[in-house]
């Protein structure tokens, strides 16, 4: 009978060296394997944010346009409702000055042709031999 004996290698005999070699070259293979696969996973990772972000982008900028179109009409509105402040503002202070004393004597005068009881009212002859209103007259 053939018996076999059950010992330890010894680091310098073929069977230790070609074990080893072929072990070097597995692993050598499996690093490069993973380094492909990471790289694989990387590049995948990347192409998929760029399309998330175009997607984000093409459907957010239509809605920033309208947004700037708003804000625009906005500002339009701001200004017309400014500008009619303004009138409002100018026509109230139009208001006040016709109801004071100042404005009733001076429409009084110019417009109605009355004068004050204490005045003198003058009739001026003209060269053309024509006469004219006191309110005429005191225009000149």
């Amino acid at each position: 009978m053939n018996s076999y004996r059950v010992g330890t290698l010894e680091p310098g005999s073929a069977i230790v060296d070609v074990l080893t070699e072929s072990t070097a070259r597995r692993c050598e293979r499996i690093a490069r394997s993973k380094a492909r696969h990471a790289s694989r996973t990387r590049f995948f990772t990347a192409v998929l944010c760029l399309a998330i972000l175009a997607a984000c982008i093409s459907v957010s900028v239509p809605e920033i346009l309208k947004l700037y179109e708003i804000n625009r009409g906005y500002e339009n509105v701001q200004t017309t409702l400014h500008h009619y402040d303004m009138e409002i503002d100018r026509l109230q202070e139009e208001i006040a000055y016709a109801g004071s004393d100042e404005y009733i004597k001076i429409a009084a005068r110019t417009e109605l042709g009355l004068v004050r009881g204490s005045a003198t009212l003058y009739v001026a002859c003209l060269d053309n031999g024509g006469e004219h209103s006191a309110s005429e007259l005191i225009d000149r």
